[in-house]
């Protein structure tokens, strides 16, 4: 009797840990970061993150009328959020199914000589503009 306990015991183990890998791809972990501005053709908002390094890439920031700038360790996330600092959870990219967080309703007509930066891509899941305590 002892010995079917075990058996399904460790059983139950191994289908509970299955099912909680599934859902890891969301991380509970809080970065501190800083949007520094927007994608022009894409809803989508850039982010240097501050608090964990080698998140993100280094990119060249176009601003009309600024002069040009350099950042280090930027992602970019779907969704317009506030400018200034950000506290924030995220999920991977999932580029199946999260592409039409970018998309603008109703579309947006964006010229051919835009092209959108090269920054890691993830989702924010949670996110606060005071500090980590307030992300969820």
């Amino acid at each position: 009797m002892k010995t079917i306990f075990n058996i399904l015991l460790f059983y139950g183990f191994i289908v509970l840990t299955a099912f909680s890998c599934e859902k890891e791809n969301s991380k509970t972990v809080c970065i501190e970061g800083n949007v520094i501005g927007y994608e022009q053709c894409e809803k989508a908002t850039l982010i240097e993150v501050k608090s964990f390094a080698n998140m993100g890439k280094t990119i060249t920031y176009y601003e009309v009328g600024k002069e040009d700038t350099v950042y280090n360790n930027v992602i970019k996330s779907p969704g317009l959020y506030p400018k200034g600092k950000i506290y924030f959870t995220y999920r991977e990219y999932n580029s199946d199914i999260d592409y039409k967080l970018f998309l603008y309703d109703p579309p947006q007509a964006c010229p051919q000589n835009i092209i959108p930066y090269d920054a890691t891509i993830y989702v924010i899941t949670n996110y606060s503009q005071t500090n980590c305590q307030e992300v969820k």
